[in-house]
């Protein structure tokens, strides 16, 4: 089954808009599925962190072995 999308408008700083822009056509994708790839690595990335601290929370830190 496939994700539904909604359009909706943000606005970029113009190098950072350029430096996508370069990036997609260079990659063969949209800008669109460059900037949901983007969010999607960020918001995976910030639950991963959350779980990090949790977990280190109730066990301790981890040592270099681990």
């Amino acid at each position: 089954m496939g994700m539904s999308t909604e359009r909706i408008t943000v606005s970029l700083p113009s190098e950072v808009k350029q430096a996508a822009q370069r990036v997609a056509e260079v990659s063969g994708v949209a800008l669109s599925a460059l900037v949901s790839d983007a969010i999607n690595t960020w918001l995976r990335t910030r639950l991963v962190d959350s779980w990090l601290i949790e977990h280190q929370a109730e066990f301790g830190e981890f040592d270099e072995s681990e």
